[in-house]
């Protein structure tokens, strides 16, 4: 059981953790589900306060995302990562998951999630959502949730595959110059996430490109 101290993020995904190379990407986070962490002066629209995650409920893929999101705004990293499949959470390593959720927080807490579609499919649902505030033209975000027992968890979000490469060459020290290598490791940790989503045959499989811009 998670204390209300801080605690660090162990590397979980063997291969994943390979790829990050010797960087230091433990990720401090309070483990208390009641922590309120101090957020940055954001629009009050954008944020799904705690009583009102509190009130929703995983039953839903459309909830699920909502609560996902929300502690992600308000810097609870331990329930994102419960909210993860495990599967995920197995194959990528929760200090790459968690890291992004980290790494993405100030973005997050600006950006509300619209969802615009919901199909459920048995136990696999996909959830398409735009971000409150990004341009009209931006692509929608495609989430695909996988049901156990009478809970919804996160198998896949675009959202996160994106914001991988960053999150990497970030915790490798290389936010302003990044090399090739740095640039090899975030496209094959993104490509481990997009597999789990693959297996499901809702996304192509993809082979992680030898480089990457941003």
């Amino acid at each position: 059981m998670l204390s209300s101290e801080q605690i660090l993020i162990g590397i979980a995904g063997m291969v994943v953790a390979g790829l990050v190379g010797g960087a230091v990407v433990g990720l401090a986070v309070r483990g208390d589900d009641n922590a309120r962490a101090e957020l940055p002066e954001v629009p009050k629209s954008a944020l799904i306060s705690p009583d009102g995650r509190d009130r929703l409920s995983t039953a839903t893929p459309h909830n699920a995302l909502l609560e996902l999101w929300s502690s992600a705004q308000w810097g609870d990293i331990p329930r994102t990562l419960r909210l993860q499949d495990p599967i995920v959470r197995r194959a990528t390593g929760d200090s790459v998951v968690g890291g992004v959720y980290d790494h993405q927080r100030t973005r997050m807490t600006t950006r509300r999630p619209r969802i615009t579609s919901t199909e459920v499919r048995g136990r696999i649902a996909t959830v398409r959502y735009r971000l409150q505030g990004e341009p009209r033209t931006a692509p929608p975000q495609l989430a695909i949730l996988r049901r156990r027992g009478e809970v919804w968890f996160m198998r896949y979000d675009t959202f996160v595959e994106d914001a991988i490469p960053y999150y990497v060459t970030s915790a490798r020290g290389a936010d302003v110059n990044p090399q090739r290598g740095d640039r090899v490791a975030g496209a094959k940790a993104a490509a481990a996430y997009r597999k789990q989503a693959a297996k499901l045959a809702l996304l192509p499989a993809a082979e992680a490109p030898e480089t990457q811009n941003g």
